[in-house]
């Protein structure tokens, strides 16, 4: 009969390259419609001052990526912030953040699923806190409060603080607070 051909033994597949680690991968349509929204924070609000957009209605991911982008390039402030209204927030990390005052307090207030509040070394003041207080805000899921050299803060702020959040608060930092006292 015929003569058999001996085939050589297969080789392994070979694996693709892994990526090098400081070569970035392209960015997503999300990356970039995200980027693009917090570049032009300043077109959101009408000629009143009023944002013209709210994104209450994204998704969780997309209006809690949104704002953490916003604050890390430090694009928010006390008007566009409202267009953040009932959006799903689990942080607000604004610590030294220029222009943190009482005007922010009504829009945290509103946010859902709040866990993280950072407004440290801030101009809140005990009005501030307790305006929000009032709204309802925050006090379902917040576990960590960080306060830290908010000289407006007195100890009524404490007292409302302690009532309000004390159940579930598993960090209260208040440190250099100058009007705080021992007693």
């Amino acid at each position: 009969g015929p003569a058999l051909e001996v085939l050589p033994a297969p080789q392994p597949l070979r694996q693709p390259p892994r990526p090098v680690a400081s070569v970035e991968s392209p960015c997503s349509l999300v990356d970039l419609s995200l980027r693009a929204l917090c570049n032009s924070m300043n077109d959101w609000l009408d000629e009143d001052g009023c944002p013209c957009m709210n994104f209450w209605e994204l998704p969780f991911e997309l209006s809690s990526a949104l704002f953490e982008m916003a604050c890390s390039h430090r694009r928010l402030n006390d008007q566009n912030l409202r267009a953040f209204l009932h959006c799903q927030v689990q942080k607000v990390q604004l610590a030294q953040y220029p222009g943190v005052s009482d005007a922010w307090l009504g829009a945290i207030a509103t946010f859902q699923g709040l866990r993280v509040l950072d407004l440290s070394h801030s101009l809140v003041s005990d009005d501030g806190l307790s305006a929000a207080v009032a709204l309802g805000g925050t006090s379902d899921g917040l576990t960590c409060l960080r306060l830290e050299g908010c000289d407006q803060l007195t100890d009524a702020s404490v007292a409302l603080l302690v009532h309000a959040f004390a159940p579930r608060l598993e960090e209260l930092d208040l440190g250099g607070c100058a009007r705080l006292t021992d007693a």
